[in-house]
């Protein structure tokens, strides 16, 4: 199962990109994601066979910027301006609409404006699944499972809750890949972060999902960290005696 991984190969550039190819589709979880801007313009060049063409740039403009309020505004500012450095850097034809939309962040948004709005952010993962997985109960129709995940983008918060880990890209990976480890059983998760594992394991249908966010206890003013320890062994028995059962 590929995550968010391209992959390049010659592509003739007058060909028209649609998400049946691997590579566009790749491009759009990525954008989807919310991952940097040098990984997005590696999938674009993969897209057009080596280079960011016009239809690459086509691509991006119908399939993955369609409805550009969806996007972090700093994000998709930053992403904006290097794709167009990008392709002019190269010595090839940025599209008009790039220049366009751009511009309209630029007058748009001040820079300190971005800080004062929400620090919390969608973010987009998707798993997919290739051609021999397709009789896998966990592989929707179009073989693209995308799960929204809020996230926060203010450091001062700490991350720990509000990000998603590798380790929990390659958990849910791992349960989608062999979900008759995890249907039917009962699930627990201590510290499970923005969710993504449990809803992974619920896709698979496990019978039952726990999940901690210790962090957020933590958070609670009149809560002392000896309570924290106390409900962790709390969930921990109730786990134990769950798994006998």
């Amino acid at each position: 199962m590929n995550q968010n991984r391209g992959e390049f190969g010659s592509m003739a550039t007058e060909q028209a990109l649609d998400l049946s190819l691997p590579s566009c589709r790749y491009l759009l979880s990525a954008i989807l994601a919310m991952e940097p801007s040098d990984c997005l313009l590696s999938h674009a060049r993969a897209c057009g066979g080596g280079s960011i063409t016009e239809q690459a740039q086509q691509f991006i403009l119908d399939h993955c910027l369609s409805t550009p309020g969806d996007f972090h505004a700093p994000y998709l500012k930053n992403f904006l301006k290097k794709l167009i450095t990008q392709v002019e850097c190269d010595h090839d034809s940025v599209l008009d609409q790039f220049y366009e939309l751009y511009a309209h962040y630029i007058t748009s948004f001040k820079d300190d404006s971005f800080g004062k709005r929400d620090s919390r952010i969608c973010k987009r993962i998707s798993f997919l699944f290739p051609d021999d997985y397709s009789e896998l109960q966990t592989c929707p129709h179009s073989r693209v499972l995308t799960f929204p995940l809020k996230c926060s983008t203010n450091m001062l918060e700490g991350d720990t809750g509000c990000s998603i880990w590798p380790s929990s890209l390659f958990l849910s990976e791992l349960i989608l890949s062999h979900p008759e480890l995890f249907s039917n059983k009962s699930c627990f998760e201590i510290g499970a972060g923005v969710g993504l594992v449990g809803l992974c394991l619920a896709h698979v249908k496990a019978s039952e999902v726990l999940q901690t966010i210790l962090y957020l206890i933590s958070r609670i003013g009149d809560i002392k960290r000896q309570h924290i320890y106390a409900l962790k062994l709390c969930l921990l028995y109730y786990a134990s005696e769950q798994s006998e059962n």
